[in-house]
């Protein structure tokens, strides 16, 4: 059987507006479409709502107020209400997204804390705390695909009913996912606080190259041990990370800061030669300081 366009997949015939009881909150939903950014961009905005991506291939760029994350096939990133976000393609491998908005109410007469169950404790946990970056869900890609089969439904009734069923499994595993993720990440900097300690130290030092045995000594950790735990923690090697946190420290000092140069700022942030730092910011944040600042943080023009 030939396989179809990735795209036919998600594309939503009927897109569905839905408000639905679920325990003592009321939750408004949209579904949202298929998108494949063809190497481009949306520009920066925000919404009333909150809005969950699944990247579905492709790599990119997720800007959410002062933070910059990277995206590959698998993740799930969240827009919160009121944040100002873009989301950016890689020109050379386009990106391809799923999305769905939704939004929590609480009824404040339908149920005293006594009364919650435990749905309504992981939704009140999410809307206090969650990831703007959560990795590894590909496992919800059916899900989507449930929502795109469901629109062709030409029954309104069945339509109707099945869309928010399937919307609200979704939106629940979404809130699970956020809730594990910061289970681990929590269970994870308790078992090994050193491991905090040299992030807290790349942060604190990120004007300046860092080495890994510099790292490890000050968190009080074997080079070796370090490694393993960064890996497995955020990825990439010690070195990556310390970089990636190098640049992205700088490409906000190069926002706050416009009437320094852009030598000026390479050589506050450690580099001798301004070249070294406008290759290694152009190798992290897909564009020169200059057409950065030009572009106020975005990342095409």
């Amino acid at each position: 059987m030939q396989k179809r366009p990735l795209g036919e997949w998600y594309e939503l015939k009927r897109r569905y507006n839905g408000t639905v009881c679920m325990g003592k909150w009321t939750l408004w939903f949209r579904s949202g479409n298929y998108l494949d950014f063809k190497g481009s961009r949306n520009l920066q905005h925000r919404h009333s709502y909150y809005e969950v991506c699944l990247v579905l291939g492709g790599t990119g760029t997720f800007t959410h107020g002062d933070q910059i994350h990277s995206l590959e096939t698998g993740d799930l990133f969240i827009a919160d209400p009121g944040v100002i976000h873009e989301i950016i393609s890689s020109r050379q491998d386009s990106l391809k997204i799923q999305f769905l908005s939704f939004n929590f109410e609480k009824d404040e007469q339908k149920q005293t804390d006594e009364d919650e169950t435990v749905q309504d404790r992981c939704i009140g946990e999410f809307l206090k705390n969650h990831d703007q970056l959560i990795h590894d869900c590909s496992d919800l890609e059916h899900i989507f695909r449930s929502l795109k089969v469901i629109s062709l439904e030409d029954n309104p009734v069945k339509r109707h009913i099945r869309n928010e069923t399937m919307t609200k499994t979704l939106i629940m595993e979404i809130i699970l996912y956020s809730i594990n993720e910061i289970e681990e990440r929590h269970k994870d900097a308790s078992a090994d606080s050193r491991l905090q300690a040299a992030l807290i130290y790349m942060e604190d030092n990120a004007f300046r190259k860092l080495s890994v045995g510099e790292v490890s000594a000050h968190a009080a950790i074997s080079a070796r041990t370090l490694r393993r735990l960064m890996h497995g923690y955020c990825g990439m090697t010690v070195i990556q990370k310390c970089f990636r946190i190098r640049m992205e420290a700088a490409a906000r000092h190069l926002l706050a800061n416009p009437d320094q140069t852009v030598s000026e700022v390479s050589y506050q942030f450690g580099f001798e030669n301004p070249s070294d730092f406008c290759r290694g910011f152009k190798k992290t944040m897909l564009l020169s300081p200059g057409k950065f600042r030009e572009n106020e943080g975005t990342l095409f023009s």
